[in-house]
């Protein structure tokens, strides 16, 4: 019941309140080579699919600009083979860098549809694409969000690509208290 839940602030999500804002990309500006910080998923189906169609809209010629991407992938999955099988040599890295330090370069976010690491992206005002297959239920914690694009095909994701849209995630959607001031008081009692 509604009234049996307890707000407190978000542990995990903390981090966030240190980052500076002013450090991360001006998502009204377009450069000339966009940077995308793919983030992907445990299932390695999902992830099959998320990088295969990133491939084939690069192989399509369809995003409007050259883009770099930043492979970060769940710890669970190994990636290596499955990006050099879709994507073009030299247009991406793999890294397990802390997300906190992969925010500042990303000019775009696409994500698999179940990780919870939309969740920081969208939070940052990071344009976030989530890609979703016809196999799967949308489970993304961002579902309803305005300005988060969800995309089932290339033309799909090109479009996201080349039109990033922010997130509208509220700023309020967490707790971010430093101090801990709503688990002292839930512990308190």
């Amino acid at each position: 019941p509604p009234q049996e839940l307890v707000k407190v602030e978000a542990l995990r999500y903390l981090y966030l309140t240190n980052l500076n804002q002013a450090k991360l990309p001006d998502s009204k500006v377009t450069p000339a080579r966009r940077k995308i910080l793919m983030l992907t998923d445990y299932d390695r189906n999902v992830s099959v699919d998320q990088v295969r169609m990133l491939g084939r809209t690069m192989k399509e010629g369809a995003i409007s600009s050259p883009v770099f991407i930043t492979i970060k992938p769940h710890p669970n999955l190994d990636i290596a083979k499955i990006a050099s099988a879709y994507l073009p040599a030299g247009s991406y890295e793999i890294t397990n860098a802390p997300l906190s330090e992969l925010l500042s370069d990303a000019h775009v976010a696409y994500t698999s549809n179940f990780t919870s690491a939309s969740l920081d992206t969208s939070y940052c005002k990071i344009p976030t694409i989530i890609a979703l297959s016809g196999a799967q239920i949308n489970m993304s914690p961002l579902r309803g969000v305005p300005g988060v694009t969800f995309v089932t095909n290339p033309s799909e994701l090109a479009e996201a690509i080349n039109n990033p849209k922010l997130p509208n995630l509220p700023d309020n959607y967490f707790y971010l208290n430093n101090d801990f001031r709503l688990w002292r008081k839930l512990l308190e009692h």
